[in-house]
């Protein structure tokens, strides 16, 4: 960590900017933190320990660390941003409520059963929360990972959960991007980093 926090002070001086008390702070909080977190949640975190930073200095610090690829911004709805630690980040990808925001991280220790149960994952989330539709799907698939009928299989499976949205980012493939943009058209986007859905 020190090592981050010396690499993210010489990015800051690169900008000519310093290194603040508060931005090392909020450094620090966030890689203690194992939840997804908004700019609110972290200053209410922040205030309970006592510790005193302001609303701005947290905005601020925020974008330096997105853009210092310390921490990834993903948008839960219009003006709704939650973060996670980059160094956290693992084979996942989100399921987001569109009633209530509440985020569910699906993930798997294996790349191979992640690839191959992408559909009985969604359908296990469903079970669990009893919520029925999902306004998005975002992350990466590893659909370019199935044979053509696999695919096809898993592209009868996503149109049958009338999702709205589906994100996914490179480890979809292009021959699988291909298809799911053939048969969900503008439903369908290629999430990078700064994507927004609108909700």
């Amino acid at each position: 960590m020190d090592i981050e926090v010396q690499q993210f002070e010489d990015f800051l001086r690169s900008k000519g900017l310093k290194n603040t008390r508060g931005r090392e702070i909020i450094l620090r909080e966030i890689k203690t933190r194992k939840d997804h977190f908004n700019a609110e949640k972290l200053y209410f975190s922040l205030t309970r320990k006592g510790t005193r930073v302001s609303r701005p200095t947290i905005y601020r610090t925020l974008k330096l660390l997105e853009r210092f690829r310390l921490i990834e911004r993903f948008d839960i709805k219009k003006n709704c941003f939650y973060y996670e630690p980059i160094s956290q980040k693992k084979n996942h990808g989100h399921l987001i409520c569109e009633q209530c925001g509440k985020i569910i991280d699906f993930s798997s220790n294996s790349i191979e059963i992640l690839k191959s149960e992408m559909i009985n994952i969604i359908n296990h989330v469903i079970d669990n929360t009893g919520k029925g539709k999902f306004h998005a799907i975002l992350g990466g698939t590893h659909l370019d990972f199935l044979t053509p009928e696999q695919l096809e299989e898993s592209i009868v499976a996503l149109n049958k959960l009338e999702v709205e949205k589906i994100g996914v980012s490179h480890c979809t493939g292009l021959r699988a991007s291909f298809r799911l943009h053939l048969k969900f058209g503008d439903r369908f986007f290629y999430g990078r980093v700064g994507s927004v859905l609108e909700i």
